[in-house]
């Protein structure tokens, strides 16, 4: 609008000017009509300067607007931005301490389970104690009482590996050599047929006088105790077996075991006489119905 103004302003002073000159009017006139024609300009300029000032303030407005716009979708955007900042380390967090909470978790499962490994170990050993007294009073049981008690359990440890073999044909003749040899095989032949392979043996020997049937004792010095007490376990299914069904084997017991042994063989039989059934077991005579696995 003022560019509009001012040019119409001067068209309009020029067209005065020369209308006043060619027509000869007074100056007064003249200058009347330029004071007019000022005037009329001057609002002309101060419409147009309005105008403009409304234009540049409603732009200003649109600028305004644009960027209050902008800053909202900038500070919707930071916000989100925040947002998913905080939630990341909220879950970073969480997931540390559920890791944390499942190693201690392990740990105290290990623990545990060592806990309960000790548990079993001590009561195996416990067991195993319990076991080792009740053959010591069971070995306790038949000892004389008198001075030589050392002398007799030093005699029953010396024994606790060796077996008594009855029953087991003896060759007569023939070398001292031959002979052992014979005795060795026949007890690896009796060790097969009762199921128990790679006994480890020391030696073995007859003992006492010699006869002429060959029906001596043989006496069998084995490297472990373990092997002995399974050669002991699986001696009745020598029952069964077509030859070595009157082979005998029992324990080397001294002096005093053998005599408590032939008390308790007597007492024994006396009360299976009378119908009950009963056995030999650890020393002492049980009902058959209390145990579960007993040799005679």
């Amino acid at each position: 609008m003022l560019l509009i103004a001012v040019p119409v302003a001067l068209w309009c002073g020029c067209c005065a000017f020369g209308w006043s000159f060619g027509f000869r009017l007074p100056r007064l006139i003249f200058f009347l009509l330029s004071i007019l024609f000022s005037f009329f300009s001057f609002v002309f300029f101060v419409c147009a300067m309005a105008t403009n000032q409304d234009e540049s303030g409603a732009k200003r407005n649109v600028r305004s607007s644009t960027r209050s716009n902008s800053n909202s979708d900038l500070s919707l955007d930071s916000l989100r931005l925040l947002l998913s900042e905080q939630k990341n380390d909220i879950v970073q967090s969480v997931s540390g301490k559920i890791d944390e909470i499942n190693v201690k978790v392990t740990e105290l499962i290990s623990k545990f389970n060592r806990l309960e490994d000790t548990v079993t170990e001590v009561c195996r050993r416990q067991d195993e104690q319990q076991k080792e007294i009740e053959q010591l009073k069971c070995m306790m049981s038949g000892l004389p009482r008198e001075d030589n008690l050392v002398e007799e359990v030093q005699r029953r440890l010396a024994r606790e590996n060796n077996l008594i073999i009855s029953g087991l044909q003896e060759k007569v003749s023939g070398s001292v050599e031959a002979r052992a040899l014979h005795d060795v095989n026949e007890f690896k032949r009796l060790c097969e047929a009762m199921d128990v392979p790679d006994v480890q043996m020391d030696k073995c020997f007859r003992i006492g006088a010699k006869r002429q049937d060959g029906g001596r004792l043989l006496k069998v010095c084995l490297k472990e105790r373990g092997a002995r007490n399974l050669i002991l376990g699986k001696a009745k299914t020598l029952r069964s077996s077509d030859k070595f069904s009157k082979v005998f084997v029992t324990p080397d017991r001294t002096l005093s075991e053998r005599q408590t042994y032939k008390n308790l063989k007597t007492e024994l039989l006396q009360r299976r006489a009378e119908g009950e059934e009963v056995v030999i077991y650890r020393g002492r005579i049980e009902a058959k119905s209390d145990l579960k696995n007993f040799h005679e």
